[in-house]
């Protein structure tokens, strides 16, 4: 015992009222500066010379502590998660470097300020009265202000039933793929061992999205505005004669794309021999000679051939090959001009070269994103703010249609965003 006093005595700064009178002090200005619903408290402690290390002894009777926390070598230490109106006793001690410690410090108190009033909760988002295209993402946000009460979690309702829960500050959730319908959102905060309190509702309206862009376009070759000699027999259309661009056959279709971007033509073609595996296409304006001549290599019956154009090339090796055609939304006509006698066509297809993205701005700033690509596969959705660095904010399959959709409920975080669709799908 006569070690440990004369250690205490040479780790606790010359004599026990010194070092109880700066502790006190120090105590006291920090309670000051938390305010009156302090939850927390900051205890420091004049360094002493040659040791290893401190402990803080916490407890909520006199001297009889039921916990300690070793802070090394520092000479603070703030206490988290005091409850409202209790008391709690601190004292600390410090060891050597062989681990000898020293008795306990002068003990000081700090009684924490009785809760005042209820605690408050705000539904932040979404605003009353808010609008939604299906399939919706709405955010949900709350806002709690403890009043000096232990708050235990948020609960997050959708017309009454409990949607999700959150215990940890920000209170925030999102629910995903909500149809056409009316909501009514609410957040209750559950306190002080379960009571509760709920803030007011908000009701959102989720409307009926446009449907998804049907993907492929797909039309049958006799379904156009046909001129001769193109004509059309059992759905096959087709020439008897060789032509030049002048006198040729000629079949215009229109169809509509909802998604600007790159876009592929193929056709299902029956292309019998050589001198019978050729005609002219384009998009949107008719066909140049001999830029614009589709080359088909012979098929043996019908068979799906991406369109081409020769370009400077020749008619075994094509300058552009798949020919790529930049579309913007609406309405196009595809124009397909007769050469070669006995080239037949029965159907035509219109498909993304590669995966589309449409973005669309929704209400309380968050961005609506509608995809178009190969039916079944599975797309990142991926954001930047610089195209160069891209950030993976989920993941999309489309379906049947090729048709795909996604909310953003960050958008409203940043004054500007790109998206974009990778495919995972080997």
């Amino acid at each position: 015992m006569k070690l440990l006093s004369q250690t205490r005595e040479q780790l606790f700064t010359q004599t026990q009222n010194r070092f109880f009178v700066n502790f006190c002090t120090l105590l006291i200005l920090l309670v000051a500066a938390f305010g009156s619903y302090a939850r927390s408290v900051t205890i420091a402690w004049n360094p002493v010379n040659g040791v290893a290390g401190y402990r803080l002894y916490q407890g909520g009777t006199s001297r009889a502590y039921t916990g300690f926390t070793d802070v090394g070598s520092t000479t603070q230490m703030t206490v988290s998660g005091l409850a409202a109106g209790k008391t709690y006793y601190f004292a600390a001690t410090a060891y050597n470097s062989m681990g000898i410690e020293s008795d306990y410090s002068s003990e000081i108190s700090y009684t924490t300020a009785a809760a005042s009033g209820p605690p408050v909760i705000t539904l932040t988002s979404p605003t009353n009265g808010a609008t939604a295209s299906a399939p919706a993402t709405i955010h949900l946000a709350a806002d709690v202000v403890p009043n000096g009460h232990t708050i235990t979690k948020v609960q997050f309702l959708s017309n009454g039933t409990l949607a999700n829960e959150v215990t940890v500050a920000p209170f925030v959730t999102d629910l995903g793929n909500l149809s056409a319908g009316v909501y009514s959102y609410s957040a209750r905060l559950v306190y002080d061992g379960g009571l509760t309190v709920d803030s007011a509702t908000a009701g959102v309206t989720v409307a009926a999205g446009r449907p998804p862009p049907a993907y492929p376009l797909t039309f049958s070759a006799d379904s156009g505005t046909l001129t001769p000699p193109f004509v059309a027999a059992s759905g096959i259309v087709s020439q008897n004669l060789l032509t030049i661009m002048a006198g040729s056959g000629e079949a215009i279709y229109n169809f509509t794309v909802a998604i600007p971007g790159s876009y592929v033509v193929s056709a299902l073609v029956n292309a019998p021999g050589d001198g019978e595996n050729s005609l002219y296409i384009n998009v949107d304006s008719e066909p140049a000679d001999p830029l614009m001549i589709w080359d088909i290599p012979v098929t043996s019956g019908f068979t799906n051939q991406l369109a081409t154009w020769r370009g400077n090339g020749t008619p075994t090796s094509s300058q552009y090959s798949p020919k790529i055609f930049t579309l913007t939304a609406g309405t196009h006509q595809l124009y397909v001009r007769g050469r070669e006698p006995n080239t037949q066509l029965q159907s035509f297809t219109v498909a993304p070269a590669g995966a589309l993205i449409r973005v669309t701005a929704l209400p309380n700033r968050t961005i609506g994103l509608s995809g178009l690509g190969q039916a079944g596969h599975q797309y990142e959705v991926q954001a930047t703010r610089d195209l160069k660095t891209w950030t993976v904010l989920g993941y999309v399959t489309a379906d049947s249609t090729g048709a795909c959709s996604y909310t953003d409920s960050t958008a409203l975080f940043f004054s500007n965003r790109s998206y974009r669709l990778r495919d995972t799908t080997p």
